[in-house]
């Protein structure tokens, strides 16, 4: 999306449309969150953090992975390294980027089943009560939650490692 509003010029319009829904978490049923974000995908994501995270919702576990291009496209990385100082119980963050600086110390590549493996613990005490959001591009959301086309239909990453359609919400 980023790229097509790069290509904009003045004159030009757009349609926008939204907020779609409201996303309302039940903490009691769902305790463990594993929220997933590609680029701008971020934004949704840091709105949905700013709710959750308060001290009046201190069982609430909470894993983000985050993909972008490069080290310097991580949106609002700050913010993010910010939150998880702040409530290090509640939050961690963990960043992936395909375009990597030989400097870079976290994953390389996109999120992807050895990424989620290593970040988030599929134990069924675990992930049988955690609640996966998703944000990113189309592309990105069909990797982890599949796709159907036609008559035909392909699963995610997160149904391969057994994580239900009850489980996962597209935001």
């Amino acid at each position: 999306m980023s790229s097509f509003l790069h290509s904009l010029v003045p004159g030009d319009s757009i349609t926008v449309y939204g907020p779609m829904h409201a996303y309302k978490h039940d903490a009691e049923k769902y305790p463990n969150i594993v929220m997933m974000a590609a680029g701008t995908g971020i934004n949704p994501v840091y709105q949905l953090l700013l709710h959750l995270l308060n001290p009046a919702s201190p069982n609430n576990r909470i894993i983000l992975l985050y993909a972008s291009h490069s080290p310097s496209d991580i949106l609002l990385r700050a913010e993010l390294d910010e939150l998880a100082k702040t409530y290090p119980e509640q939050l961690k963050v963990h960043y992936t980027v395909s375009d990597a600086p030989a400097s870079w110390k976290s994953h390389v590549g996109k999120i992807d089943l050895p990424m989620i493996q290593h970040n988030v613990d599929l134990s069924e005490s675990v992930f049988g009560n955690a609640k996966v959001l998703i944000c990113g591009p189309p592309g990105f959301e069909a990797s982890l939650v599949g796709e159907r086309k036609f008559f035909q239909s392909k699963k995610g990453l997160l149904h391969e490692l057994g994580f239900k359609n009850e489980h996962i919400t597209v935001l």
